[in-house]
């Protein structure tokens, strides 16, 4: 039977009582999963939280803030050293159906080929699809996977090039031939920089139907800001990676289409594209030798 090692990083994850639904749900799975938690130096309760009401977790404390793929990277590296079949990345802003690893591992096992596989990310509430999921699917997929149909096959997945982290099913090979997040990314762009890499490796992204998470955020200020976020993290995937083919034209792109309407944005575009140079060829190989070295940008 395979084996499946549930990863959850943390910041203040008492936050709308995100981390007691994020773990309860996984608790509740009927496909049984370890749990790691790294935890990125919270400034609320969130570690005395869990240490208290799910004692069985194991609980990973950071002293800083080391972003999202650094902190991933610990419980990747343990999923290896302790010889699970899978990783499991969920946010603690998100929480998952009690079917949803057994869909998702039912479907990695019969088809080898994909390194990640995603469910369908709903909003908070299970009423719609969540609004930046619905970005990577293709206009003829969004519509039918929008809430309330069926698809024909019971097993159909949906290939795509990218699927944010929220919920990442992944499996050994992957993590063994593709390595760990880039620390050059704290948050943002770090999944588009992996799901790059996983595709140059010859592996399969895809998205699996009749399989659910809920995510919660909303379309508030805050969202925006992490839109622009995000787009500024594309300027860096372009940088940072060596087989991502749209290269210049695609941040160019986004620099014209979003830059020139946000001074704020276009402000940290220019400091990206000054400071980047320093932060990938210095800083990338300092970070790298964390976690025993586990990072493996790949090569050919």
């Amino acid at each position: 039977m395979s084996t499946v090692l549930s990863i959850i990083v943390t910041y203040n994850g008492l936050t709308n009582n995100w981390i007691d639904t994020c773990l309860n749900s996984l608790v509740n799975s009927d496909f049984y999963t370890d749990i790691i938690v790294i935890d990125n130096a919270s400034t609320d309760h969130t570690k005395l939280y869990i240490q208290q009401h799910f004692p069985h977790v194991q609980l990973v404390c950071a002293d800083k803030n080391l972003g999202f793929g650094r902190a991933n990277n610990i419980g990747l590296e343990a999923c290896l050293n302790k010889d699970y079949h899978f990783a499991f990345l969920l946010n603690q802003d998100a929480s998952v159906q009690p079917d949803t690893l057994s869909k998702l591992i039912a479907i990695a096992e019969k088809y080898p080929a994909y390194g990640i596989l995603s469910p369908i990310h709903l909003n908070a509430d299970g009423s719609a699809l969540d609004d930046n999921f619905s970005n990577y699917l293709d206009k003829a997929n969004r519509k039918r996977l929008t809430l309330g149909e069926v698809s024909e096959q019971p097993e159909n997945v949906y290939d795509c090039d990218f699927v944010n982290a929220a919920a990442w099913l992944m499996s050994r090979k992957c993590i063994e031939k593709v390595g760990g997040f880039s620390p050059v990314f704290f948050h943002y762009g770090e999944d588009d920089n992996y799901c790059d890499r996983v595709k140059w490796h010859n592996l399969k992204i895809c998205i699996v139907d009749h399989t659910y998470i809920y995510h919660d955020r909303k379309t508030t200020h805050q969202a925006q800001n992490a839109r622009w976020k995000r787009t500024l993290a594309s300027i860096k995937v372009a940088y940072a990676n060596p087989f991502e083919k749209k290269g210049n034209l695609y941040f160019i792109g986004h620099l014209m289409k979003y830059g020139f309407k946000n001074p704020i944005f276009l402000r940290h575009i220019l400091n990206t594209l000054i400071t980047f140079p320093y932060r990938f060829f210095f800083k990338c190989k300092e970070n790298s030798m964390e976690n025993g070295a586990f990072l493996r940008l790949a090569t050919k």
